[in-house]
């Protein structure tokens, strides 16, 4: 059944309308503390130092599903260059301070990854032609 985001479908999860979902551990992990969701395996290539016990998916058996969630700062198609050169620096610059990182990437469950806007362009490129590839081998359709 599909969900528009993960909010409705973590509360169809904690209902139990669905017997799993796919959440981030930053949105799940109150939830499994609670003991109202139950871990099964992390998407990411190694375990993560919240959820020590957690398998990867390929520790559980899933070798060749590796999904990729990510997030970044988007601005409008003709921005100034040295608007986000400025933007770059500033956030590379936060990204710099320990207690930024350990309070709001490291603690949240995410891998802080701070890239150059050339690096993050060619890594979203990347991206959509893996997706454009599992939808082709899938044959999903649009809805």
């Amino acid at each position: 059944m599909p969900y528009k985001g993960i909010a409705p479908a973590l509360q169809a999860a904690l209902a139990g309308e669905v017997q799993l979902t796919m959440a981030g551990a930053s949105v799940a992990r109150g939830h499994i503390l609670a003991g109202k969701l139950k871990p099964l395996a992390i998407a990411r290539s190694e375990r993560l130092a919240l959820m020590p016990d957690v398998p990867t998916l390929k520790e559980a058996g899933y070798p060749d599903i590796n999904p990729q969630s990510w997030f970044g700062l988007f601005t409008t198609g003709g921005a100034p260059r040295e608007v986000i050169d400025r933007i770059y620096k500033d956030v590379h610059g936060i990204f710099a301070e320990p207690e930024f990182r350990e309070r709001h990437i490291t603690l949240r469950g995410f891998d802080g990854i701070i890239s150059t806007p050339q690096e993050f362009e060619r890594f979203i490129r990347e991206d959509l032609q893996q997706k454009a590839r599992l939808i082709q081998q899938t044959g999903l359709k649009p809805e």
